[in-house]
């Protein structure tokens, strides 16, 4: 969302040091670092994929546990804040309106004629799509693009490293100790690396001997 909407202030965040919800709930909510619990940084959370996601406020009160009232004064403070994110699903919007679809940053394209459609309701729903996709679509690109690099990586360099799951922006593989210092820069570098972006992709990377006792590294 940052890097298609090319909002000012979302950047700053991402270039900061530190966790970025942490940052813009600070921002957002006119309070110190420190002040943010981790209540108010969830909140924050929530309205962020809320507006990725195209979710209704309904839907999006619903989520937050709060009145549709206040999820409204939410995302409005949220778009004031940072306005660059509504004049970029706007431009989503009526691109995907002129073409007929819409692209995702390693070139697919995904066709939604609903977007003209006469239907309200239909039309909503593919606004609310074409912006999903672009950006939800971008993330998955990414990842599989990252994927696969860490793949030839490891087959180029014959280390016993197989993924086992992918899940969202998650990946877990199952690697031998005697290559897992060296998979470690593999997997970061290319996560960090796969795609050219407008802002940074700091990777975490865990171990441990199940997925239930992980460490971070």
């Amino acid at each position: 969302l940052a890097h298609f909407s090319q909002d000012v202030g979302l950047h700053q965040m991402f270039n900061c040091v530190g966790d970025v919800f942490t940052s813009i709930s600070a921002e957002w909510n006119h309070i110190a670092i420190n002040q943010v619990t981790e209540a108010i940084r969830q909140r924050t959370k929530q309205l962020c994929y809320g507006l990725i996601y195209g979710m209704g406020l309904r839907t999006m009160a619903e989520e937050m546990g709060v009145e549709e009232q206040e999820a409204a004064e939410m995302v409005e403070r949220f778009h004031r804040t940072y306005p660059g994110i509504q004049s970029y699903i706007a431009q989503c919007t009526e691109q995907c309106r002129a073409r007929g679809y819409v692209t995702t940053i390693a070139g697919r394209q995904r066709f939604l004629p609903e977007i003209s459609s006469h239907n309200k309701a239909l039309r909503a729903q593919a606004e609310r799509q074409a912006v999903n996709t672009t950006i939800q679509g971008s993330a998955a690109d990414i990842a599989k693009v990252a994927m696969l690099r860490v793949d030839s990586t490891v087959r180029l360099r014959g280390m016993q490293a197989h993924l086992i799951i992918h899940l969202h922006d998650e990946l877990i593989y199952e690697v031998a100790d005697k290559h897992l210092e060296a998979f470690v820069k593999v997997i970061r570098r290319e996560m960090e690396t796969a795609i050219a972006i407008s802002v940074p992709l700091p990777v975490k990377v865990k171990k441990g001997s199940s997925w239930g006792q992980m460490e971070q590294t």
